[in-house]
């Protein structure tokens, strides 16, 4: 009797701890060359027009972005929020997400404040409709500026979307392709020019969301971060003709977080693994 006991008490402590740890999920990692690959800018009428430039101000700036900027026909398929990027008190380049149709944006601190800008698989642009209307707002002295990002442009003469591949960005896609908890882990180091402090202090993450929407992060290199969504893609950019001096590399791991049991699932799991141990 005591035996059994025991082992009902050493099942039911092994059924807790795998439902509130769960199982070691496998992870993914895709290496991010910085020489090679980064997204690239610019907004010249006349060349690369894919992101709008935004102003440098002595003191920190709102960004807002609204619109009806489409990416596809299925329901749900807009652009959630623009990414924003400049350089931070230590000259590193940072990311931020303004959240479209939200009149407070995002509001940032730097240096240098450089573009504001949405972005699509590669190839998927002609397909695109509607608008994203992107401001600045100066926080002191009246420096402002405004733009319009055309989701579907195709010509030069009208700001269009940047596109992503696996050439320029990390992909990380994941079997089924439904929303499901991530950790995201991204180390090493990466640098915009040959400077000490032309460094990367974070990362743009572009993923899919529970409403199958585009959305925007930022995560800082050198941490891990938690999302509920899914087709992640993960990327630096720098300006047209400024890549030459780019250097670094990243490693990007994203790895499933398996969700608790229930109570129940526990106490079947307990005693699952009590009839088997009694064999």
């Amino acid at each position: 009797m005591v035996a059994r006991r025991q082992l009902l008490a050493r099942a039911v402590l092994i059924a807790v701890l795998f439902a509130f740890c769960g199982a070691v999920a496998p992870a993914a990692t895709v290496s991010l060359d910085a020489s090679t690959q980064v997204v690239q800018v610019d907004n010249d009428g006349s060349g690369v027009n894919n992101c709008l430039r935004l102003i440098d101000n002595a003191n920190p700036v709102t960004v807002t972005a609204s619109g009806n900027a489409q990416f596809g026909s299925q329901p749900g398929e807009f652009w959630n929020s623009a990414l924003v990027a400049y350089r931070d008190a230590l000259g590193h380049v940072q990311y931020a997400s303004s959240p479209m149709n939200n009149a407070g944006g995002v509001t940032i601190s730097g240096t240098h404040y450089d573009y504001a800008m949405l972005t699509d698989i590669a190839g998927g642009i002609p397909g695109n409709t509607g608008t994203c209307n992107v401001s600045e707002i100066a926080m002191g002295p009246v420096v402002a500026t405004s733009g319009t990002i055309f989701a579907g442009s195709t010509t030069r003469a009208q700001t269009g979307v940047a596109e992503v591949s696996p050439a320029n960005a990390a992909f990380l896609d994941t079997m089924p392709p439904t929303p499901e908890n991530f950790l995201l882990t991204v180390t090493g180091s990466a640098f915009y020019g040959p400077g000490a402090n032309d460094q990367y202090g974070s990362v743009a993450l572009m993923y899919r969301d529970p409403g199958n929407g585009i959305s925007y992060a930022s995560q800082a290199i050198g941490t891990s971060q938690n999302y509920f969504g899914f087709r992640f893609r993960i990327f630096i950019t720098d300006f047209v003709n400024q890549t030459g001096d780019d250097s670094g590399n990243l490693q990007v791991t994203l790895t499933q977080v398996p969700e608790p049991m229930s109570m129940g699932a526990t106490a079947l799991a307990a005693l699952a693994l009590l009839r088997r141990r009694m064999r």
